[in-house]
């Protein structure tokens, strides 16, 4: 898994705009299939531990770890363009979402609390 994931683009810095997949059931028809996200912090790396990410939306940052695999990096986006600027600075100090809580939070539709 490390291999692939070296061959697909290697580590991601911080800073980086990426995306990671939902599944089905943390979406609706309507919003989209992705969460964009911007790295926050990279643990472990070292020889034998592949690096794993933090990633944070304009929430907060997710819960858990993320490996490479499962990000795609959005070179061309900056923490500015997408609004994830401010949230880039200030993660240490926001509770701590899941995924689907990151998702209702972007989502176009349902009630915001």
């Amino acid at each position: 898994m490390k291999t692939k994931a070296q061959k697909i683009g290697g580590d991601v810095d911080l800073g980086s705009i990426v995306q990671i997949s939902l599944s089905d059931v943390d979406t609706v028809k309507v919003d989209g299939k992705v969460l964009t996200l911007v790295v926050v912090e990279k643990v472990g790396e070292g020889q034998n531990n592949p690096s794993k990410y933090r990633l944070a939306c304009k929430e907060g940052p997710l819960k858990g770890l993320y490996h490479r695999f499962y990000l795609t990096p959005l070179p061309e986006a900056t923490k500015e363009l997408t609004g994830l600027d401010t949230i880039f600075t200030t993660w240490e100090g926001k509770a701590a979402l899941t995924v689907r809580e990151a998702a209702r939070s972007m989502s176009m539709v349902g009630v915001k609390e």
